[in-house]
């Protein structure tokens, strides 16, 4: 048994290994490390990864500590910002107010907001 299926943080829930992340029982580095490892364990057989880019998979946790178990909090009472663009294509106007209809449901509040125009 490979050491990331050992520390078994490959076989918890996703809810299971944020409340190990917030109780301070493991660390997100170490999960994506375990994720990682099984990763590799595994692609020979199954073949299943394009590319594994381990560098920026750890690096989220630098750049945004605590983003993985952020994932775990409820979404009702979140506030979402609604950006939109009038030359914004259909398809994706649309996948994003089914999206955003998700966050709805879920309890969250979708709310418009203005954006500078970076075009130049």
């Amino acid at each position: 048994m490979d050491r990331a299926n050992r520390n078994g943080l490959t076989s918890l829930s996703c809810v299971e290994l944020a409340a190990a992340i917030r109780e301070r029982r493991t660390t997100c580095v170490a999960a994506m490390e375990a994720v990682l490892e099984r990763a590799r364990a595994i692609q020979p057989r199954l073949n299943c990864f394009l590319r594994l880019d381990e560098d920026a998979a750890l690096m989220l946790e630098v750049i945004a500590p605590g983003f993985a178990a952020d994932l775990a909090k409820p979404i009702a009472g979140l506030r979402i910002g609604r950006a939109f663009r009038e030359d914004c294509d259909s398809e994706i106007a649309a996948a994003m107010e089914a999206s955003l209809d998700v966050f709805r449901r879920l309890g969250a509040t979708v709310v418009d907001v203005e954006l500078p125009d970076f075009r130049g």
